[in-house]
């Protein structure tokens, strides 16, 4: 059995830094707190703009932090470019 690590990281920016919608990080860290999830297990990655700067934004904070496995929960749309 995997235990899965508590903290969640949330990622996708705007498109077009003009867009006063809460990003596509903010939607989901919004999503998980109403389900439970606490604030402090939540980190959001919010300035990417394409799935190869999520990538790479979020490598960085796993890297701050010591994570070297991570569970990755995408949109099947999305799923070629994010394992590609």
């Amino acid at each position: 059995m995997y235990s899965l690590p508590h903290q969640r990281c949330t990622s996708g920016g705007k498109a077009q830094a003009e867009d006063s919608q809460p990003t596509a990080a903010e939607d989901v860290r919004d999503y998980l707190a109403r389900q439970g999830v606490e604030s402090g297990d939540l980190v959001v990655e919010a300035d990417s703009r394409t799935t190869y700067e999520n990538i790479l934004n979020c490598r960085q904070l796993f890297e701050a932090q010591g994570i070297r496995k991570i569970v990755l929960v995408t949109e099947a749309v999305h799923l070629h470019r994010a394992v590609g």
